[in-house]
């Protein structure tokens, strides 16, 4: 053996393990690569299906309140009591779903529960005003006035009579059950005082006996389409009123047809000249002779009364004359609310 170099008896086995080791520990490594994308698979395929189901619930529940919208819409008449309610509620579904386009479920959740409450709210309010709806409002006239004022509790069933404003006008109403009021002279006499009490301090025009509207909003809109007619109609009879005279011949008197004539005509003539107009009214009796009103400035009132004190002793062997007012003006303009709305009419 002398001569000979001795060599390591495995080196091909040696670098063939390390090989070998490399070899294993990449294959460990790649397995811990699949297994980790693997996971990671998984987990975007269950983010995925969780984000798809949140939108899905997300929808469900977007639907239930736009649902809950259109009733609120159809059976309780909401957008007409509260629609600046409703308008924060559509504005609120919007950004509810906006958040469901960005994922961002945490602000959509917010977003829906607060719609829900205003949803809500806007049910109980509507719900309210539709139990006061059953009421109604009874409407006495419009008045030249917009500051809202109360007349006290003087109204026909005894309640607070009030201005509802509108620009610089008012109707003025009172709470009133929902039904026809009978014709009745108690009741129309109560109707009158009452616009006369109005008339202290304002220009009046008057509605028409036993009108009920079915809440405020709709005699609001009343008000507002016939705002112009409204103005025309009291620029007419502002700071004026109505007078009544009758003229009823004495029972132990006669007068021929033409006499008639002639006493109504002298007594107009004396009494137009301090008046802005008179209607003639009709004569439902033989013995009158003269039925007229008349719509006088309220600072002549009193030379008209004059006026009549004077045409009373002229004819006081052969006539009464039945002296009224001051009234509404109610033979020259009032209200009548009908199917087309608010109507004024003029005689």
């Amino acid at each position: 053996m002398k001569g000979k170099v001795l060599q390591h008896p495995f080196p091909y086995d040696i670098q063939a393990r390390k090989r070998n080791a490399r070899i294993e520990r990449w294959n460990a490594n790649g397995s811990k690569r699949r297994s980790h994308l693997e996971r990671k698979k998984r987990m975007i395929e269950f983010v995925r299906r969780w984000l798809e189901t949140e939108r899905q619930n997300a929808e469900k529940e977007i639907a239930k309140v736009k649902s809950l919208l259109e009733k609120v819409e159809e059976t309780t008449q909401a957008p007409i009591y509260v629609p600046d309610m409703l308008q924060k509620v559509n504005s609120t579904l919007r950004e509810a779903e906006n958040s469901l386009i960005v994922e961002d479920y945490d602000s959509l959740i917010n977003l829906i529960s607060e719609s829900r409450e205003l949803v809500a709210k806007a049910m109980d309010r509507t719900r309210m005003i539709l139990r006061e709806k059953d009421e109604g409002r009874y409407l006495y006239g419009v008045i030249n006035s917009n500051e809202g004022e109360t007349f006290g509790e003087i109204g026909l069933d005894k309640s607070e009579v009030y201005a509802i404003p509108f620009r610089d006008v008012s109707a003025v109403v009172s709470p009133s059950p929902m039904k026809d009021y009978g014709l009745t002279e108690e009741s129309t006499m109560k109707h009158q005082e009452i616009i006369r009490h109005i008339m202290d301090e304002h220009t009046v025009i008057p509605a028409e006996f036993g009108t009920v509207i079915n809440d405020e909003t709709i005699l609001k809109n009343l008000v507002r389409t016939s705002y112009n007619a409204i103005k025309e109609c009291i620029k007419l009879v502002d700071g004026k009123v109505e007078l009544g005279v009758k003229a009823i011949l004495k029972r132990d008197q006669s007068l021929t047809p033409i006499e008639k004539d002639e006493v109504a005509k002298d007594i107009l003539d004396s009494l137009r000249k301090k008046a802005e107009q008179l209607r003639n009214g009709d004569l439902f009796s033989s013995r009158l002779i003269l039925n007229a009103s008349f719509l006088i400035e309220k600072r002549l009132v009193d030379e008209f009364s004059v006026e009549i004190e004077r045409v009373q002793e002229k004819y006081a062997d052969k006539l009464d004359l039945l002296y009224s007012g001051p009234w509404a003006p109610y033979n020259f303009v009032y209200i009548k609310v009908g199917a087309e709305g608010m109507n004024f009419k003029r005689r």
